[in-house]
């Protein structure tokens, strides 16, 4: 159809809703990942880094709400798939503790690499204590209202169910870290949303990956965050994290 003026004519094309390239929806992949390149080639480095048995720091994506942190979140999961990496992702809720999605998503990521791994006692010991670290997620509740753990494995007492978040996460992560480099690879766990933990669950991230860092341990944590967002009034010093910032305009 064509509008008139004056001094021109101009034609208006209807786009094809098939072909359409816009897909609007929070985290889906536009047809080019644009602008994205220095975010990407940085975590092929930390990969690269891992396996090679070198310390490396965990990755913090920032920035506002609608510029594709999530779109480059799973792009970044893709990546560590694409190395034969076990990997697992979460997606934050403020009214959820820290213990129950991270253990499923550490359950997925330990389950893609147990087939390599030449010790099944091994794999099924750790498995233990991830369903003890689970289980403290309603400890203090009644048995109707207990959660129960998809892991097909006898809870192991004594390593990571102390009830302290800091604790349990570092020996939790350190036996996962453990398993992956006995099999050669890496294990790496996404977080996206993750201004709507709480800070004590925030603090023992970041306390982890220090440790994680220090021991050059398989096992990141990749994170996203809305930017500017203070933890009750306060801000939580990411150690052991290193921070990226994609740029404002989303990728097209």
């Amino acid at each position: 159809m064509s509008a008139e003026t004056s001094d021109e004519v101009v034609t208006f094309v209807r786009m094809d809703p098939v072909r359409n390239p816009y897909a609007p929806g929070a985290g889906q992949r536009p047809p080019e990942l644009a602008g994205r390149t220095r975010q990407l080639d940085a975590f092929d480095v930390v990969l690269e880094r891992v396996a090679r048995g070198r310390p490396e720091r965990s990755v913090m994506l920032t920035g506002l709400r609608g510029v594709g942190k999530t779109v480059l979140l799973n792009q970044l999961r893709s990546a560590a798939i694409g190395r034969g990496w076990g990997t697992g992702k979460i997606e934050a809720r403020p009214d959820q503790d820290l213990r129950r999605p991270l253990s499923s998503a550490l359950h997925m990521a330990v389950r893609e690499i147990a087939p390599s791994h030449r010790d099944p006692e091994r794999v099924e010991n750790f498995l233990g204590v991830l369903k003890s670290f689970a289980l403290r997620a309603t400890a203090d509740k009644g048995m109707r209202e207990r959660w129960q753990p998809g892991i097909d494995a006898p809870a192991v007492k004594g390593r990571a169910d102390s009830g302290d978040i800091e604790i349990d996460l570092v020996e939790l992560l350190l036996d996962a870290s453990s398993l992956a480099r006995d099999v050669g690879v890496g294990i790496a766990l996404f977080i996206d949303e993750m201004q709507d933990l709480s800070p004590a669950d925030v603090s023992a991230i970041c306390g982890a990956c220090h440790e994680l860092s220090q021991d050059a341990a398989p096992l990141i944590v990749v994170g996203v965050k809305s930017q500017g967002v203070v933890y009750d009034g306060r801000r939580v010093t990411p150690r052991g994290v290193m921070r990226s910032e994609p740029p404002a305009s989303p990728p097209r």
